[in-house]
């Protein structure tokens, strides 16, 4: 048990800062979304408090892998921030099959006209400095940041009963908050989304 406790302590006394730029590029977006329309986004934040602490575990575990699947799990986590602000800073909606629907059948012009509606300058620039600020977070690397031990073994140990606290009621959807990671978020509304072929072939007819 030692072991097990002294393992995820290193990994989260050299890795807090990146797991926690993973986590705010995963739920900002959402949470914007539902405080725009005044609902309770605490699910949002419990789920990814639960997808972190699962995913802290295993690549505590896995080395030098770990570090790369942490690497790829923002490179994921950071283009689905860019998409899900920019559908936010359109129109303040998730991105959904309703999002797919409207790219497939869409065209050149109305590309055009929709970014001349929906995204002006200043909303450019906003997600531009949002992505650009992340990744500037997650690659800022300096010596101070790395916790002392004693201090990450207690936190570690702190986030580690809270992803178990916040595991997803078994009263909800079946596999809701699994859907919502990426990328298999994007792969469940591709599969609801099947004849891509037909739309983008009669995309002008629609």
């Amino acid at each position: 048990m030692r072991k097990f406790l002294d393992r995820l302590a290193q990994f989260f006394s050299e890795e807090w800062k990146q797991m926690l730029v993973i986590a705010i590029a995963a739920t900002l977006p959402g949470c914007l979304v539902y405080a725009g329309y005044g609902k309770n986004y605490s699910h949002v934040i419990t789920d990814i408090i639960f997808e972190m602490g699962a995913f802290f575990v295993l690549a505590a575990f896995l080395g030098k892998w770990g570090k790369i699947l942490m690497h790829m799990f923002f490179t994921f986590a950071v283009l689905d921030f860019a998409f899900s602000l920019g559908c936010y800073l359109a129109n303040k909606q998730h991105v959904s099959i309703d999002t797919f629907y409207l790219i497939m059948g869409t065209n050149n012009e109305e590309v055009s006209e929709f970014f001349e509606f929906y995204f002006p300058l200043w909303k450019i620039l906003i997600w531009a400095a949002a992505i650009l600020l992340v990744c500037i977070l997650y690659l800022w690397k300096r010596h101070k940041l790395k916790l002392p031990m004693g201090v990450a073994r207690v936190l570690s140990i702190v986030f580690l009963v809270a992803s178990v606290l916040c595991f997803p009621s078994l009263k909800r959807e079946k596999c809701e908050w699994f859907a919502k990671v990426v990328p298999i978020k994007y792969v469940t509304i591709a599969r609801m989304y099947e004849p891509f072929g037909k739309v983008a072939e009669h995309r002008h007819d629609l």
